[in-house]
């Protein structure tokens, strides 16, 4: 059975949580409180949060799967570095 442990170790999910936290900030600053009243708005928003969450999942990924031999020296604990995820599903799960 797969585990989701070092996928969200992969996708470092602690900065997704600070990305949605500033497309959040970003959107109240932007529309005050009519952002949590709104349902247009609302979807908007999570629409937003989606996508960043996912650009950085991307992101950081690709990071990992570029940077392979350097994460060996600086990051051996790196799922990829330590073989829990396979290069080819580390390239999937990042597209």
């Amino acid at each position: 059975m797969v585990s989701i442990k070092p996928y969200l170790k992969l996708a470092r999910i602690d900065h997704g949580i600070m990305v949605a936290l500033a497309i959040f900030t970003g959107a109240y600053v932007a529309k005050r409180l009519e952002i949590l009243v709104e349902k247009e708005l609302m979807f908007r928003l999570m629409i937003g949060i989606i996508s960043g969450i996912l650009v950085e999942i991307g992101t950081f990924t690709f990071n990992d799967y570029f940077n392979i031999e350097e994460d060996k020296v600086n990051a051996p604990n790196r799922p990829l570095v330590t073989g829990e995820i396979s290069l080819r599903n580390a390239f999937y799960f990042g597209s």
